[in-house]
């Protein structure tokens, strides 16, 4: 949603709108499953997420016998279809303005899954990406990021004998199917994921590395190298061959369903400012990197916290947290926490 205002000058003359984006409203609570179920704007987000799954081809029908009964397959592992609602700061598919939008997203009960088979998708360590940004401000590298749409959903399931349970009141879904889809909730969607993006890769010639998890390199025409880092379904680019990295991502966007690429701004939950080590100023052609990670602590205290009170009862009050807020010098413990949280790559 973007907000615009008028400059008048000394003489008069009206300067062109400046269009200026307004802080976000504080983001709403979700209500309660039965006011949710009561609610047009909730049975709304359902629909949209109904949509986009039978949009996928996310279930199979199973069979029927003679008598019309399900057929299931050998070693069928039943889970259930679940619900999980939230706002997301997005724009409205009735008005068009940004708001914080009612979503919902429907995932598998995983925990159902009792096999002993260890699945296991790489994730790179948040170092190697500070590393790759440093090195790349020094020696004049671009980068730009972008992100998989409904990632999972683009992959074939690797377990092809998930039975799906769908609760009556999600309408629109098959009541029980056979998963083709590596949705989200199941113990092998991010494999899945991961089996169909590395082949993605393959065939865009990158060659993954092999200690530097979800690190891919490829040379480009001109001699240079590309660096693709990938965290789950976040990508980061980096060349000091622009046209060649753009044209790289043009590629990457063909093969995968990618929002556009933009300079790196904010990735995994970090906030980056390229500097100008000669006028101290903002330049996405700086050597200098200002990392924050503010934001990403403060969101991983307010959906984690209850667990060190739950779990440390004895930390829940102390003397020295009733005076840092009577000083407002703010709490020596939530400083500490703060930095274990930075240390611990959150």
């Amino acid at each position: 949603m973007i907000r615009a205002f008028t400059v008048h000058t000394n003489n008069e003359v009206e300067e062109p709108a400046v269009p200026v984006a307004p802080e976000r409203p504080p983001k709403p609570k979700v209500p309660t499953n039965r006011v949710c179920a009561q609610d047009a704007r909730w049975r709304a987000a359902d629909a949209r997420e109904t949509e986009k799954l039978n949009a996928e081809n996310t279930f199979i029908p199973l069979p029927r016998d003679e008598q019309g009964r399900v057929v299931r397959p050998d070693n069928a592992i039943v889970l259930p279809l679940l619900r999980v609602r939230e706002y997301k700061w997005k724009k409205d598919p009735d008005s068009g303005v940004e708001i914080w939008l009612e979503c919902c997203r429907f995932v598998l009960d995983g925990s159902r899954d009792k096999r002993q088979d260890k699945f296991y998708a790489e994730t790179p360590d948040r170092m190697l990406l500070m590393m790759m940004i440093g090195i790349g401000a020094s020696t004049g590298e671009g980068s730009s990021t972008s992100d998989v749409e409904r990632a999972y959903l683009n992959a074939l399931s690797i377990d092809r004998n998930i039975v799906v349970i769908a609760p009556p009141d999600m309408a629109g879904l098959p009541r029980e199917a056979l998963l083709n889809k590596g949705l989200y909730g199941s113990r092998a969607g991010a494999l899945s994921w991961e089996v169909f993006i590395d082949g993605i890769m393959k065939a865009l010639e990158y060659n993954k590395l092999q200690v530097a998890r979800g690190v891919y390199i490829k040379k480009l025409e001109s001699g240079e190298w590309l660096r693709a880092y990938r965290h789950s379904d976040d990508f980061r680019l980096s060349s000091s061959d622009e046209a060649g990295r753009i044209a790289e991502e043009v590629k990457l966007r063909a093969a995968v369903r990618m929002a556009e690429f933009a300079p790196v701004r904010r990735f995994l939950g970090c906030v980056f400012e390229y500097i100008n080590a000669e006028t101290g100023e903002p330049d996405l052609a700086g050597t200098i990197v200002l990392v924050r990670q503010k934001d990403k602590i403060l969101e991983m205290k307010e959906k984690f916290l209850y667990l060190s009170v739950q779990y440390n009862p004895g930390r829940r009050e102390c003397a020295e947290r009733r005076r840092c807020a009577d000083t407002g010098a703010g709490c020596i413990i939530d400083r500490e926490r703060e930095s274990g949280v930075s240390e611990c790559c959150w």
